[in-house]
């Protein structure tokens, strides 16, 4: 018991009379330091863009792309005119609009609504645009 005190008494002196007043510790400050990272890139507007197809090469699969590679329209042709259902994407990849073409000729529209994030059979293609360019 008489150690332990003993040792307790001089941790305390040594700790309170400063004797640690040369302990020190070294820094490098040759070393390189790390730079952060880059910030990330800016994000893309949104863009929800409407083509109609042009049928006229005659290929059966009819794709028009956005800058960054994601499909802007799919559909297929057939004999020149656009036939069946179209499939239309934001520049981020949602589908937006669903056009059934007969002959060339619009049919069914069915439109994404930004707010329900649902598609609902819009009257005509003008009126999906109009929704999805404000």
């Amino acid at each position: 018991m008489k150690r332990s005190l003993l040792a307790v008494l001089a941790a305390t002196l040594l700790l309170s009379s400063g004797a640690w007043a040369g302990f020190s510790v070294h820094v490098d400050n040759n070393r390189r330091t790390h730079n952060p990272p880059p910030p990330p890139p800016p994000r893309e507007r949104l863009e929800c863009r409407f083509e109609k197809p042009d049928c006229r090469p005659r290929e059966h699969h009819y794709r028009v792309d956005y800058r960054n590679r994601r499909p802007m329209v799919e559909g297929r042709c057939d004999r020149g005119d656009a036939e069946g259902r179209w499939d239309y994407f934001c520049n981020d990849g949602t589908r937006w609009m669903i056009v059934d073409f007969h002959r060339n000729h619009p049919g069914r529209v069915d439109c994404l609504d930004p707010r329900r994030g649902r598609m609902f059979a819009a009257r005509n293609v003008r009126e999906c645009v109009d929704i999805h360019d404000r």
